[in-house]
């Protein structure tokens, strides 16, 4: 009989009670039972942590420059990097950048991902990308300060 869901590892989990009150679940083809609904998250939950560790999916991603700032000093750049997990605690993807260590991307902050067969297509559209941002932003130089004309004609009393 279904009891409820459950959230182990980022993973749902829908947890099952038998008629004499044993609780458990159906993962992969295995049962992974227990007395206890306690019992049988902790199982779960070091199921997915041994799983985790043979999880690998490559991919890469643009990093804007609008993550600049004045303690980073990278420029836009494609990153390659490959997710290996899914945190327990708070469901953020646990990534690993190419040659760094494991890091939380948070679900506020999620970069869009692609293959990495896609990287050069990626860096071709993000070096132009960043280059049509700058050189509009490089342009407002030429914006008008309309209400500062129309102050400025008011002044001087000047009409069509």
């Amino acid at each position: 009989m279904k009891f409820g869901e459950e959230i182990i590892r980022g993973i749902k989990y829908q947890i099952e009670i038998t008629s004499t009150g044993e609780f458990y679940v159906e993962v992969d083809g295995d049962r992974i039972s227990g007395p206890t609904l306690e019992i049988v998250k902790r199982k779960l939950s070091d199921h997915v942590k041994a799983m985790a560790g043979s999880i690998s999916i490559p991919f890469v991603y643009w990093r804007p420059a609008e993550w600049d700032d004045k303690w980073d000093d990278k420029k836009p750049c494609l990153v390659k990097a490959e997710c290996v997990g899914i945190h327990a605690g708070n469901d953020n993807l646990l990534i690993k950048q190419e040659g760094g260590k494991v890091q939380q991307m948070s679900h506020y902050h999620r970069v869009r991902a692609f293959d990495p067969k896609h990287a050069a297509k990626l860096t071709e559209l993000g070096t132009a990308k960043h280059n049509a941002i700058k050189a509009f932003d490089d342009f407002n130089k030429n914006e008008l300060d309309l209400k500062a004309m129309v102050q400025e004609k008011l002044k001087k009393g000047e009409t069509k």
